[in-house]
């Protein structure tokens, strides 16, 4: 159950950051940066959601097979956090949008920070 829960979770976190950022895209500039919505509390909530997938994913297979269950969210999470997902975004990001720089220095990749200076930015946006 734990499994399908994290499964779900993350295709709608992948959903809801999709949503957020087309409605951004067609309301913006060509070269805006999206900093609010789930973007206010990490710079990559899509893959954040996609890992909570994988993870979910591998833990229903983890019934019939570990090594099968852990392959995938390992394998996934390791291309999207240091091979070609957000060190590759990053770098687009920091190239194409002038105010990136501060963004990433403001808001974590990943793992929202607990303190209220997300919220706060977010309200700023």
């Amino acid at each position: 159950y734990l499994g399908v829960f994290l499964a779900l979770l993350g295709f709608a976190l992948e959903a809801k950051a999709d949503a957020e950022l087309d409605a951004f895209k067609r309301d913006s500039e060509p070269n805006a940066l999206c900093q609010s919505g789930l973007r206010a509390y990490v710079r990559h909530p899509n893959y954040v959601g996609e890992i909570l997938f994988w993870i979910g994913i591998g833990l229903i297979v983890s019934e019939v097979s570990i090594w099968a269950g852990l392959l995938s969210p390992v394998v996934i999470g390791m291309f999207l956090v240091g091979v070609s997902g957000a060190p590759m975004l990053d770098e687009r990001l920091a190239e194409s949008r002038p105010d990136y720089a501060a963004y990433k220095a403001r808001v974590p990749a990943f793992l929202p920070r607990l303190s209220g200076n997300a919220r706060q930015a977010d309200r700023q946006i």
